[in-house]
Protein backbone atom coordinates (compact mmCIF):
# COMPACT_ATOMS: atom_id res chain seq x y z
CA UNK A 1 0.00 0.00 0.00
CA UNK A 2 2.66 2.50 0.68
CA UNK A 3 4.38 1.04 -2.10
CA UNK A 4 1.38 2.41 -4.19
CA UNK A 5 1.09 5.72 -2.32
CA UNK A 6 4.65 6.30 -3.40
CA UNK A 7 4.51 5.23 -6.94
CA UNK A 8 1.41 8.04 -7.22
CA UNK A 9 3.19 10.71 -5.37
CA UNK A 10 6.36 10.16 -7.53
CA UNK A 11 4.12 10.45 -10.66
CA UNK A 12 2.18 13.55 -9.49
CA UNK A 13 5.32 15.17 -8.88
CA UNK A 14 7.31 14.01 -12.23
CA UNK A 15 4.64 15.49 -14.01
CA UNK A 16 3.04 18.75 -12.61
CA UNK A 17 6.72 20.63 -13.40
CA UNK A 18 6.14 19.40 -17.20
CA UNK A 19 2.41 20.59 -17.23
CA UNK A 20 3.50 24.13 -15.92
CA UNK A 21 5.85 24.25 -18.04
CA UNK A 22 3.80 23.65 -21.28
CA UNK A 23 1.19 25.90 -20.22
CA UNK A 24 3.33 28.56 -19.52
CA UNK A 25 5.34 28.45 -22.69
CA UNK A 26 2.82 28.36 -24.99
CA UNK A 27 1.17 31.55 -22.99
CA UNK A 28 4.28 33.78 -22.89
CA UNK A 29 6.58 32.45 -25.51
CA UNK A 30 6.15 33.55 -29.84
CA UNK A 31 7.27 32.14 -32.52
CA UNK A 32 11.19 32.40 -33.36
CA UNK A 33 11.31 34.08 -36.08
CA UNK A 34 15.45 34.42 -36.32
CA UNK A 35 17.61 32.41 -39.09
CA UNK A 36 21.02 30.45 -38.60
CA UNK A 37 23.27 32.49 -40.94
CA UNK A 38 25.95 30.27 -42.29
CA UNK A 39 29.38 31.53 -44.32
CA UNK A 40 27.59 29.60 -46.94
CA UNK A 41 23.92 31.47 -46.66
CA UNK A 42 25.38 34.97 -46.08
CA UNK A 43 26.30 36.58 -49.38
CA UNK A 44 22.67 34.99 -50.63
CA UNK A 45 21.25 36.55 -47.49
CA UNK A 46 22.53 40.39 -48.02
CA UNK A 47 21.78 39.67 -52.01
CA UNK A 48 18.21 38.16 -51.58
CA UNK A 49 17.03 40.44 -48.82
CA UNK A 50 14.94 43.61 -49.17
CA UNK A 51 14.70 43.85 -45.85
CA UNK A 52 17.56 45.32 -43.59
CA UNK A 53 19.11 42.58 -41.62
CA UNK A 54 20.34 42.37 -37.56
CA UNK A 55 23.23 39.51 -37.20
CA UNK A 56 24.07 38.58 -33.71
CA UNK A 57 27.84 36.95 -33.24
CA UNK A 58 27.56 34.59 -30.82
CA UNK A 59 29.15 31.35 -29.28
CA UNK A 60 27.14 28.60 -26.51
CA UNK A 61 30.17 29.59 -23.97
CA UNK A 62 29.73 32.88 -23.96
CA UNK A 63 27.30 34.00 -21.12
CA UNK A 64 26.63 37.19 -22.13
CA UNK A 65 25.34 36.13 -24.87
CA UNK A 66 23.00 33.27 -23.45
CA UNK A 67 21.69 36.47 -21.58
CA UNK A 68 21.33 38.21 -24.78
CA UNK A 69 19.39 35.05 -26.54
CA UNK A 70 15.86 35.67 -25.30
CA UNK A 71 16.01 39.46 -25.65
CA UNK A 72 16.98 39.07 -29.63
CA UNK A 73 14.23 36.32 -29.75
CA UNK A 74 11.49 38.99 -28.69
CA UNK A 75 12.64 41.19 -30.63
CA UNK A 76 12.44 39.57 -33.65
CA UNK A 77 9.02 38.63 -32.77
CA UNK A 78 8.05 41.94 -32.84
CA UNK A 79 9.66 43.61 -35.14
CA UNK A 80 8.96 41.24 -39.04
CA UNK A 81 10.33 44.18 -40.83
CA UNK A 82 14.14 42.72 -40.60
CA UNK A 83 15.56 39.45 -40.83
CA UNK A 84 17.23 38.15 -37.51
CA UNK A 85 20.12 36.28 -38.05
CA UNK A 86 22.30 34.38 -35.76
CA UNK A 87 25.94 33.76 -36.44
CA UNK A 88 28.17 30.94 -34.16
CA UNK A 89 31.75 32.39 -34.01
CA UNK A 90 33.19 28.82 -33.26
CA UNK A 91 31.11 27.33 -36.25
CA UNK A 92 31.60 30.22 -38.64
CA UNK A 93 35.05 31.98 -37.85
CA UNK A 94 35.52 33.18 -41.54
CA UNK A 95 32.61 35.38 -40.94
CA UNK A 96 33.31 36.51 -37.76
CA UNK A 97 36.95 37.32 -39.60
CA UNK A 98 34.96 38.91 -42.12
CA UNK A 99 33.03 41.76 -39.93
CA UNK A 100 36.45 41.62 -37.84
CA UNK A 101 34.77 40.21 -34.77
CA UNK A 102 36.83 40.84 -31.90
CA UNK A 103 34.25 40.59 -28.74
CA UNK A 104 30.87 39.07 -27.98
CA UNK A 105 27.71 39.49 -28.47
CA UNK A 106 27.89 41.88 -31.46
CA UNK A 107 25.26 43.21 -32.86
CA UNK A 108 25.53 44.11 -36.93
CA UNK A 109 22.89 45.69 -38.71
CA UNK A 110 23.07 45.46 -42.09
CA UNK A 111 20.48 47.77 -44.58
CA UNK A 112 21.51 46.99 -48.59
CA UNK A 113 24.26 45.34 -48.54
CA UNK A 114 26.63 47.38 -45.75
CA UNK A 115 26.92 47.47 -42.47
CA UNK A 116 25.59 50.71 -41.06
CA UNK A 117 26.05 49.93 -37.21
CA UNK A 118 28.23 47.76 -34.54
CA UNK A 119 27.12 47.14 -31.30
CA UNK A 120 29.00 45.06 -28.75
CA UNK A 121 27.86 43.72 -25.31
CA UNK A 122 24.15 43.00 -24.22
CA UNK A 123 21.81 45.18 -24.44
CA UNK A 124 18.03 45.37 -23.27
CA UNK A 125 14.92 44.64 -25.88
CA UNK A 126 14.04 48.46 -25.72
CA UNK A 127 17.24 49.38 -26.27
CA UNK A 128 18.10 47.15 -28.98
CA UNK A 129 14.64 47.91 -30.70
CA UNK A 130 15.80 51.85 -30.00
CA UNK A 131 19.17 50.66 -31.84
CA UNK A 132 17.73 49.32 -34.89
CA UNK A 133 15.23 51.58 -35.68
CA UNK A 134 17.69 54.58 -35.38
CA UNK A 135 20.29 52.73 -37.40
CA UNK A 136 17.51 52.24 -40.16
CA UNK A 137 16.41 55.32 -40.26
CA UNK A 138 19.84 56.99 -40.47
CA UNK A 139 20.89 54.10 -43.59
CA UNK A 140 17.57 55.75 -45.28
CA UNK A 141 18.08 59.25 -45.20
CA UNK A 142 21.60 58.51 -46.02
CA UNK A 143 20.64 56.75 -49.09
CA UNK A 144 18.24 59.47 -49.80
CA UNK A 145 20.77 61.80 -49.91
CA UNK A 146 23.99 59.77 -51.76
CA UNK A 147 21.79 57.94 -54.09
CA UNK A 148 22.03 60.65 -56.72
CA UNK A 149 25.41 60.96 -58.54
CA UNK A 150 24.77 64.23 -59.51
CA UNK A 151 22.24 66.95 -60.18
CA UNK A 152 21.80 68.15 -63.59
CA UNK A 153 20.07 72.13 -64.53
CA UNK A 154 16.46 69.58 -64.81
CA UNK A 155 17.07 67.76 -61.25
CA UNK A 156 18.34 65.24 -59.90
CA UNK A 157 20.14 61.82 -62.18
CA UNK A 158 20.09 58.62 -59.89
CA UNK A 159 23.23 56.69 -60.18
CA UNK A 160 22.26 53.74 -61.70
CA UNK A 161 21.16 55.68 -65.16
CA UNK A 162 22.63 54.44 -67.95
CA UNK A 163 23.75 57.25 -70.45
CA UNK A 164 26.03 58.63 -72.76
CA UNK A 165 29.14 60.18 -70.58
CA UNK A 166 29.64 62.87 -72.80
CA UNK A 167 26.37 64.04 -72.91
CA UNK A 168 25.63 64.52 -69.04
CA UNK A 169 25.02 68.01 -67.89
CA UNK A 170 27.56 69.69 -66.29
CA UNK A 171 27.66 69.38 -62.12
CA UNK A 172 25.75 71.77 -59.79
CA UNK A 173 27.75 72.25 -56.23
CA UNK A 174 25.34 72.10 -53.80
CA UNK A 175 26.67 74.15 -50.26
CA UNK A 176 27.73 71.54 -47.43
CA UNK A 177 27.69 68.18 -50.29
CA UNK A 178 31.29 67.06 -50.35
CA UNK A 179 31.80 66.99 -54.47
CA UNK A 180 33.41 63.99 -55.94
Amino acid sequence: MQRIILSLFLVWLVSLPACTKNEGAAKTDAPDARIVVTTASYDRLLKESTKPIVLDFWASWCGPCRMMDPIFAQASAERPDIVFGKVNVDEEPKLAQKHNIQAIPTLLVIVDGKVVKRSVGVLKKEALLRLLDEAVKNARQSQAVTGYRYFSRRGPVAAGDAGDETSMPERVKLPGHNHV
